[in-house]
């Protein structure tokens, strides 16, 4: 009786075993063929039938591989690299799927990698390419998708490229599920009308650019990253559309989002965080954003820097960034930190604990008193509103940590009064202005990395019996915005003190622009550090002020003749009233003073048209 039992046990185990062969592991088709090290992958795929499946058993496998048929390749290590196929031939790639009818291939459990000069695997024609638990890595280019091709990628990685991880173009459709591109250069491409749809996906750690959208191609990110690229994280333009879901973009060192052109963008339910700037918009491009986070961007949260472009939205959470808002972006687009308050005025710290609290509190045209004290802020103004502080000595606005902006006053801001403040701080610029009916009065805007005051859009702006000193460049006017200083100070920044640009129109009137171009590299022929620079079509009047002491020209167009690259101002520069314009070529690199007809002055104070 033991002995039948056994038999029985022996007879069901065989059985098991014959049926898992015919299924193959985990319920895969059997394989057709085995390949071991040595033997030749394109000899197995030549002599195969359509359908075959051909195991590659595990070690390294030196060939390029052409496959124009239906079948699969399946590497039969415990994991992808312990397959490794590595190509031999310059200028091909490791892999080839081409053919101009449909056929389907399935890529499994393999690793395709060093391409001498070429793609690792490049897919073409009407070819679809099933890829599952594969790695291409060290290639110049990781996969390359085009035509009308089709490719899934499921528990994948491209990583470690020298150029694109992830290249597909003309019609070509992708999907990448649970998978990675990462490592590489450059991150993914997507151009012409190609279709690339990422879910619970990455997209990180690329050196330059994360996600690269043109022409007008789609994209959809479903509960994906695009996180930590060197550049930015999504750049989307032309007329192409992207549209993220409960994904998020983070950790990117320039931009997180960057839209332009006529392309169209949508979050939903989507945090962007801990970029550099948050989401940057140009052109006539079309954004919508619901129920997402923007946080802790080192610029600007939400920056659109064209009025022509549509940005709307709902209310969305805003928080630690260099500032909200900025330029033409919308003040729905943020959800305000308090409800409205009655009262004509507001105090901070006493009636509430921040700035940015209550200047979301107040009503249009209220005063917001701050008390004297250090505050570290990314401001956003919003609406008409009197900012006043205790005395620029006493009550000092500092940016967050490694934030590049302390101020932004939107375009949406008609009748911004600030006065009493110092703004300092920032890595970037102290003030971003783009408002119009703006008044600062009595401020101190020194020791930001970039701009001390930027001004631009159709912003206009009057800066009142104030100083801009000790930044990276002391103020800049573009766009078509208007600025007038009057018993002012633009003195000690490192590079110039004033560059007016674009179609601007500055009045500067019994103000005193001196000793600007403190960096070393002002001392260089060729890096010039005016007092005051103009270019573009701009409008500049000085009347009643000095101009003395900076170390190169004191005034200066961007013109071949006064030392730049090439002739770029066909604006206009008056002088009114009785001006003092001496000392400045401090650093010797310049003779005479082209275009001046006033009275005699020494080399190198004024070049003009």
């Amino acid at each position: 009786m033991m002995l039948t039992v056994l038999r029985l046990g022996f007879v069901a185990a065989l059985l098991l075993g014959l049926l898992s062969g015919i299924s193959g592991a985990e319920g895969q088709p059997p394989c057709t063929v085995t390949v071991k090290p040595g033997e030749s992958i394109q000899s197995a795929i030549d002599g195969a039938k359509e359908g075959a499946v051909i195991c590659l058993g595990a070690g390294t496998y030196e060939e390029n591989i052409t496959i124009k048929k239906g079948l699969t390749l399946r590497g039969t290590g415990a994991k992808p690299e312990e397959v490794w196929i590595v190509g031999v031939k310059e200028r091909y790639p490791v892999m080839r799927i081409e053919r101009e009818g449909e056929i389907e291939v399935q890529l499994e459990n393999l690793t395709a990698a060093e391409a001498k000069g070429d793609d690792g695997i490049e897919v073409v024609g009407k070819a679809k390419a099933v890829i599952r638990d594969v790695q291409v890595s060290g290639n110049l280019y990781g996969l390359d998708v085009g035509d009308s091709a089709t490719v899934s990628l499921t528990n994948s990685q491209v990583s470690d490229n020298r150029g694109w991880g992830l290249s597909v173009w003309d019609s070509a459709t992708v999907s990448l599920t649970s998978s990675q591109v990462s490592g590489n250069v450059h991150g993914l491409w997507v151009r012409g009308s190609a279709t690339v749809t990422l879910s619970n996906s990455q997209v990180s750690g690329n050196e330059w650019p994360g996600l690269e959208v043109e022409d007008s191609a789609t994209v959809s990110l479903t509960n994906s990253q695009v996180s930590d690229n060197g550049l930015w994280g999504l750049l989307v333009r032309d007329l192409a559309m992207v549209s993220l879901t409960n994904s998020q973009v983070s950790d990117n060192g320039l931009w997180g989002l960057l839209v332009k052109d006529l392309a169209m963008v949508s979050l939903t339910n989507s945090q962007v965080s801990d970029n550099g700037y948050g989401l940057v918009v140009s052109g006539s491009a079309r954004v919508e954003i619901k129920e997402s986070t923007l946080q802790d961007n080192r610029g600007c949260g939400i920056e659109v820097f064209s009025k022509e472009a549509q940005v709307r939205g709902t209310p969305n959470k805003m928080r630690g960034n260099g500032a909200d808002l900025c330029g033409f972006a919308p003040a729905s687009l943020r959800q305000p930190l308090a409800p409205p308050d009655p009262r004509p005025k507001l105090v901070v710290p006493t009636d509430y604990a921040t700035i940015q609290e209550a200047i979301d509190a107040i009503l249009p045209g209220g005063t917001v008193e701050v008390a004297a004290g250090s505050y570290e802020v990314g401001l956003t103004i919003w609406k008409p509103v009197v900012l006043l502080g205790a005395g620029r000595d006493q009550t000092i606005l500092e940016a967050l940590p490694e934030r590049g902006l302390v101020l932004s006053i939107i375009a949406e801001a008609q009748g911004v009064r600030i006065e009493g403040f110092q703004v300092k701080g920032s890595k970037g610029a102290g003030l971003l202005i783009y408002g119009r009916e703006v008044t600062i009065q009595g401020a101190l805007i020194s020791g930001n990395g970039d701009d001390g005051l930027s001004v631009s859009g159709s912003a206009r702006v009057s800066l009142t019996d104030s100083q801009v000193s000790g930044n990276g460049y002391g103020l800049s006017v573009s766009g078509s915005a208007e600025v007038s200083l009057t018993n002012s100070q633009v003195s000690g920044n490192r590079l110039w003190g004033l560059w007016v640009w674009g179609s601007a129109t500055v009045e500067v009137r019994s103000s005193t622009i001196e000793g600007n171009g403190t960096d070393p590299e002002c001392q260089r022929l060729g890096y010039i550090c005016n007092g005051i620079r103009v270019s573009g079509e701009s409008q500049t009047t000085i009347t009643d002020s000095k101009i003395r002491n900076n170390t190169d020209w004191g005034v200066a167009a961007w013109l071949k003749k006064c030392g730049y690259y090439f002739d770029e101002f066909s604006g206009r520069v008056v002088f009114q009233g009785r001006n003092v314009i001496e000392g400045n070529n401090k650093s010797g690199n310049h003779e005479g003073n082209p275009g001046w007809s006033g009275p005699p002055l020494p080399d190198g104070q004024v070049c003009l048209p």
